[in-house]
């Protein structure tokens, strides 16, 4: 517990150089790496575990790292071009290999969803979109409802062809990486489209009747003025998609766009976050209501957003292929990486997790806008009270936490500085064990003579998106 100025220091730390802890990088750190029989043995005991048939969502999801190249911005791990360790028809085969290795786990319950995420799967060509699913379609559940299928991809290489196959699969969920219409800043920023190319997809997807069109757009791309991100909003709208999400400019310093220009941390916030709040306000006026920190969903019909493929019910979620994560609430955190040339060589590392480290990472996600206590004992199966009644006295007692119509919420004052501090006090909900691996880790990088809640410090961690989605007000 935070019995101390130097305890409290460290924990600011950790926000600092774990900018992201809220979610499940606070794990990443700690984990292990891991024999394939023990990772496969490990779910099979999860699945079959009673303590866990509240978890009623158990999805499959395949990454496709391939881009065709780099996007200037972008951070994530991909394979861009011809910088790729293995061939995509390999790479498929591998994949396929994989699905077949591990769809035993669930004990014959089979996968409730099916997803297709990148990189870009839309490279794949229509033979290997074909053999993907039909390695995958024999293992989802189809005794209840069908099963939610997800595919994403770029205007440029979603053809209609593809489009026509995907939908003969029983794509329900198509997610659309637009960024922008600004054919000057796709240019500027690398994307291979046009936006001829988002014209002539989004026509495509919505005569050929898919259930659910999600459009990918960013704020704060590089000389983009607030009326161009407005004024592709307003070409979006028009389409009428059934989820939009906005996302900031995560201006990391390691990626293309800032290898060899000064980055003027203020004024970008200032930029990208006016566009975020005149998204949310222009959506709001058009029918769309926020769910999460980027989500905006129309709902017609009586259609709930639970319907849109996204839920407030702990899932499971197993990743196949590399740089996939695995997600198992009060089991564990995996990621997938490739291993050698041969076609059955993934390996696998993680980090177990209990039910409480999975239940206060939903606490996190939720404690600005309150956090309902009886429904999240009720998704877990668990009394939140009786888990938490030591950490939610302690943060209490420091002005962290406030029970307010039964929900526990943050009271104190929305700056940075202050927001900074939440999230560095929230961290005793995960337990002092995780605590405690995180100080052998990080211990000989801290110095317990630094203020770790100054201004070099802060500006260091709000440069992700969870914080200032947070300070502007826009939810989780």
């Amino acid at each position: 517990m935070l019995t101390s100025s130097l305890e409290l220091n460290f924990l600011r730390f950790l926000t600092r150089n774990i900018p992201m802890s809220l979610e499940d990088v606070l794990f990443t750190p700690l984990y292990e790496d891991l024999p394939r029989d023990h990772f496969h043995r490990f779910l099979t005991g999860y699945f079959a575990d009673q303590a866990n048939d509240h978890i009623v969502h158990r999805g499959l999801y395949l990454h496709i790292p391939y881009c065709v190249n780099k996007c200037a911005y972008c951070h994530c791990q991909t394979w861009p071009g011809p910088d790729h360790p293995l061939s995509l028809n390999d790479y498929v085969k591998r994949l396929k290999n994989e699905i077949a290795w591990i769809a035993p786990v669930t004990g014959g319950r089979g996968f409730s969803h099916l997803a297709f995420g990148g990189g870009t799967p839309s490279l794949l060509s229509e033979k290997q979109i074909q053999g993907l699913f039909a390695a995958a379609e024999p293992h989802l559940n189809k005794n209840t409802r069908p099963p939610r299928i997800s595919f994403e991809g770029n205007p440029g290489s979603l053809t209609t062809p593809k489009l026509e196959l995907l939908r003969k699969l029983g794509v329900q969920r198509l997610s659309i990486g637009v960024q922008t219409l600004n054919d000057r800043t796709l240019n500027l920023v690398g994307r291979h489209q046009s936006s001829e190319d988002v014209t002539r997809c989004i026509n495509d997807v919505k005569a050929l009747g898919f259930p659910f069109l999600n459009i990918d757009l960013l704020a704060g791309l590089p000389g983009q003025t607030s009326q161009e991100f407005l004024d592709d909003l307003a070409r979006i709208v028009s389409f009428r998609p059934e989820i939009i999400h906005l996302n900031g400019l995560s201006d990391i310093a390691g990626t293309a766009l800032n290898a060899n220009r000064p980055f003027n941390t203020a004024s970008f916030f200032q930029r990208r976050q006016k566009m975020l709040l005149q998204g949310k306000t222009f959506l709001s006026e058009h029918g769309y209501k926020q769910q999460g920190s980027s989500a905006f969903a129309i709902a017609q019909d009586g259609e709930d957003y639970d319907r849109l493929f996204y839920t407030d019910r702990p899932g499971a979620v197993i990743g196949l292929g590399a740089f996939a994560r695995s997600s198992l609430p009060g089991g564990g955190l995996f990621e997938s990486l490739l291993s050698g040339k041969s076609v059955n060589a993934f390996a696998y590392r993680g980090q177990k997790i209990s039910r409480k480290q999975s239940m206060a990472k939903m606490i996190v996600i939720n404690i600005i806008n309150g956090m309902d206590i009886d429904r999240l004992g009720t998704l877990f199966n668990e009394d939140a009270r009786a888990v938490f009644a030591e950490e939610i006295k302690a943060l209490t007692q420091r002005g962290m936490v406030a029970e307010k119509a039964g929900c526990w919420i943050y009271p104190g004052e929305h700056s940075f500085k202050g927001l900074f501090d939440l999230h560095s006090h929230l961290k005793i909900l995960f337990g002092k064990e995780v605590l405690e691996l995180l100080w052998r880790k990080y211990r000989k990088a801290y110095s317990a003579s630094e203020n770790y809640l100054d201004a070099p410090h802060l500006a260091w961690a709000i440069q992700n998106q969870w914080f200032t989605n947070s300070y502007y007000g826009l939810g989780w």
